[in-house]
């Protein structure tokens, strides 16, 4: 690693190799050498040059050359029984020249991003010029975390390119007056407060509950091979993201952690937690390259009846008191950790950009992300953001997610964006999350048995049509063996409904079900039908802070449960116990019968969106 007081990587004076692994690169080389994480922590940038002339290949190689010597940390091999960084054995790598089809040109970068290093021979990075026919070449650089970071990707483009006035971008991931701390070892002042700060904060989170997550995802903090889903901001988005920020008083990136954190709360998870990468150098390094980030965990509690312009400022607030302990790895703070890739399932990364190559490079386009096809864990949300644009890739688990399912996610951030710029002051749980199609599909997508029925057939109606038919026949069994006859059964559904009309409940309203699988939660479900509102299963076996997020996302109308009333309910929320009363109020005159477009059920599923599945009477 450089040093970050060293001279300018613009002087002929260049920064000599540290006596050990600063505190991230030796956390990092542990994790290669217990987990073999392949290209988990390869840092990719390509450059496409489309101006009309390409540019010279031994002019880029001299530039090779250059930053090599500029940046001898790039030249290193990790000696292990420092461990430490020592000098590479054998010559530099050079500028390889290689050539493919442009149908081939992916298969190909995808193939030198993974393509391993061996970290106890170095060097730690290499550069390769690929021509592909229509005359706009390529140029690939691949590092090894170990020796860079996000910023080192602007530093060594613009030394290969020879761009002399390149000023470095901001380099913190928070507000704008935070101070990078450096790549330093923590003093022993550092390391208690920051055991103080994390012990009774620190819990190993579980995977978390996301649309499309596969069952057999295990080890949500394993590396793995990868795949992404990219998308942009620029234009109106972009300048409605900066303003909506400013008016709220947060910066960029803390605006989007809090709607991260937004969209996993809406999802069920009611403490989101989300490794965030945060930028250790010193002010007057940021031309040096090396690793100068510390991972650490976010930790919230978004409370959905709470707007997100307040969530944000919550979110800036927990971030400012993070900033205090960046100097101080989490490993060093808490015991067990085990070693890893990532200190969660989930993770963040923010780098904000000056946008230097659009003045002093403009005939060339950069993948500033640079996937390299595998992740560190179980998802990543990898955001660049520039003058004129915010680069963004959802990174995932290839293996861990069914069809579409990432793309979908992508679609809830975005959507919970557009809505958030329109409105910050709405309430977490009332943000829309699913697009107009997605949306169309949850709600009126056919079960291919609506033909089998005549027009305006409701579930209430055919029970109905059913126990009068054959009132004396079996309905249903118990698992105790209790049996109940279609009569038996339609006269309890009947005596329940009456009880929720008593509460004024009808069309319209939503009645949570907290009852056990049993004849009691059959009765409940269609007495709500028949009173013309719509059910929401809540599973009694569920956490309870699940349970709470969807009583209190759902905004019930009524409640029915078994066992005691659960705690912190609204006031004046009428609960039922599913059993009849002998007290029961006088039956209220009803709402008239439901039909095909009053809706039958809401849905919360383990990856449930926040706008949850709705079923119709005539179509449920």
């Amino acid at each position: 690693m450089t040093n970050p007081n060293s001279p300018s990587p613009h002087t002929s004076s260049a920064p000599a190799l540290p006596a050990g692994l600063g505190p991230a690169q030796h956390g990092m080389w542990v994790t290669e050498q217990v987990l073999n994480p392949g290209a988990a922590h390869h840092l990719v940038v390509t450059a496409r040059f489309t101006g009309p002339t390409a540019p010279d290949a031994a002019a880029l190689a001299a530039g090779c050359a250059r930053l090599l010597a500029r940046h001898p940390v790039l030249l290193s091999r990790v000696d292990p029984e420092g461990p430490v960084l020592v000098p590479a054995a054998g010559p530099a790598p050079g500028l390889r020249r290689l050539t493919c089809a442009s149908d081939a040109l992916d298969a190909l970068l995808a193939a030198e991003s993974t393509r391993p290093f061996d970290l106890a021979r170095g060097p730690l990075v290499r550069f390769a010029l690929v021509s592909t026919g229509d005359g706009h070449p390529v140029l690939h650089a691949v590092a090894h975390h170990l020796v860079f970071d996000g910023t080192s990707k602007d530093i060594l483009l613009a030394e290969i390119l020879g761009v002399e006035t390149y000023a470095g971008p901001e380099t913190h991931a928070g507000p704008e007056k935070a101070e990078p701390t450096g790549q330093v070892e923590p003093t022993a002042e550092q390391a208690q407060a920051a055991r103080e700060f994390w012990a009774n904060r620190w819990t190993d989170p579980a995977a978390p509950a996301l649309p499309g997550l596969l069952v057999d995802a295990r080890n949500a903090t394993a590396p793995a091979p990868g795949d992404a889903v990219p998308f942009t901001l620029e234009g109106s988005p972009l300048a409605r993201l900066a303003d909506t920020a400013r008016s709220l008083g947060v910066t960029r990136f803390e605006l989007l952690l809090a709607l991260w954190h937004t969209l996993l709360l809406r999802y069920g998870n009611s403490s989101p937690a989300t490794a965030v990468e945060l930028s250790t150098r010193r002010p007057g390094s940021p031309e040096h390259i090396g690793l100068y980030v510390n991972e650490l965990p976010v930790l919230t509690r978004p409370d959905p009846h709470r707007s997100f312009a307040d969530f944000a400022r919550d979110v800036r607030a927990g971030l400012a008191a993070l900033y205090d302990h960046r100097p101080v790895p989490l490993g060093r703070a808490v015991r067990g950790l085990t070693p890893r890739t990532a200190l969660t399932p989930l993770s963040v990364s923010y780098r904000r950009r000056t946008g230097w190559e659009a003045l002093e490079a403009p005939d060339v386009e950069v993948d500033w992300i640079g996937f390299p096809h595998a992740v560190r864990n179980l998802a990543h949300l990898h955001l660049v953001s520039g003058p004129d644009r915010l680069d963004a890739s959802f990174q995932y688990r290839a293996d861990a997610f069914a069809p579409g399912a990432p793309a979908r996610i992508v679609g809830h951030f975005r959507t919970l964006l557009d809505a958030v710029l329109a409105d910050p002051g709405v309430r977490l749980a009332d943000l829309p999350l699913l697009p107009g199609d997605e949306l169309d599909r949850a709600l009126y997508a056919g079960n291919g048995t609506a033909a089998a029925r005549p027009a305006g057939t409701t579930v209430v109606g055919m029970f109905a049509e059913e126990a009068a038919a054959t009132p004396g026949a079996v309905a249903v069994v118990a698992a105790d063996g209790t049996e109940l006859s279609y009569g038996e059964l339609h006269a309890a559904v009947e005596a329940f409904a009456d009880r929720l009309a008593a509460e004024g409940i009808g069309a319209g309203d939503l009645v949570g079900v907290q009852v056990s699988r049993s004849v009691a939660e059959l009765t409940a479900l269609l007495g709500t039908l028949s009173a013309g509102a719509a059910y929401v299963p809540l599973d009694p076996g569920y956490p309870a802070d699940r349970l709470a997020f969807v009583r209190a996302d759902a905004r019930l109308s009524a409640l029915v449960v078994e066992g005691p009333v659960p705690e912190g309910l609204p006031a004046g929320l009428p609960v039922l116990s599913p059993q009849a009363s002998a007290t029961a109020a006088p039956p209220r005159g009803r709402t008239a019968a439901p039909t095909g477009d009053h809706p039958a059920y809401v849905l919360y599923t383990s990856g449930s969106t926040g706008r949850p599945r709705t079923r119709r009477p005539g179509r449920g």
